[in-house]
């Protein structure tokens, strides 16, 4: 014969909570209604909860905010293939020329052509060639100017490159752009 299925009592949990009285620095321990003091105790770290998260997402919201009311510069690259391109700027924006070390023909980097007034130059950098077991003939790396927006209005931005021993010693452009800088 089976015997019913019954189910456990529920036992009354006595809790202790702890009382502070911050005049005097002495706490004291109270026994409760343990089922009360549970579903008080619950309900007050559900309250919590929410109230934590919802402080959370307040900060969240706010710092969005901040982050989006500051413009972002903006970075340009730009090679060898952009030249003639027409570049349409705001001031802090950063502009990138990345070509071949014309070292490999004989010439050199011999004019770099701009407003001072519009552009400032960050650097210049000499990128050296990727190492590999088989070295390309005439590879000398890569040369790399950075610009920065300074102020408003237009600037040619030239790299022009020549060789030094030449008779006429005429510079060419291996790069040109025109920049347009407005607010």
């Amino acid at each position: 014969m089976e015997r019913p299925f019954i189910a456990p009592r529920k036992k009354e949990i006595p809790v202790f909570s702890l009382d502070t009285d911050s005049r005097n620095g002495v706490a004291s321990y109270q026994e409760g209604d343990g089922q009360k003091d549970q579903q008080s105790n619950l309900r007050n770290g559900r309250i919590v909860f929410w109230a934590k998260n919802l402080v959370l997402l307040e900060c969240v919201v706010i710092l969005s905010a901040m982050a989006c009311s500051k413009p972002m510069s903006r970075r340009y690259f730009l090679t060898e293939g952009d030249d003639g391109r027409i570049l349409s700027l705001k001031p802090g924006d950063i502009i990138e020329m990345n070509f071949p070390n014309p070292a490999r023909g004989g010439y050199n980097v011999v004019n770099i052509i701009y407003d001072s007034s519009v552009l400032g130059i960050l650097s210049k950098r000499e990128q050296p060639p990727e190492p590999s077991p088989f070295p390309k003939l005439g590879d000398f790396g890569r040369i790399i100017y950075e610009f920065k927006v300074v102020g408003l209005g237009q600037s040619d931005l030239a790299i022009q490159i020549g060789r030094d021993k030449e008779v006429k010693n005429q510079a060419i452009d291996l790069i040109r752009v025109k920049t347009v800088v407005a607010k």
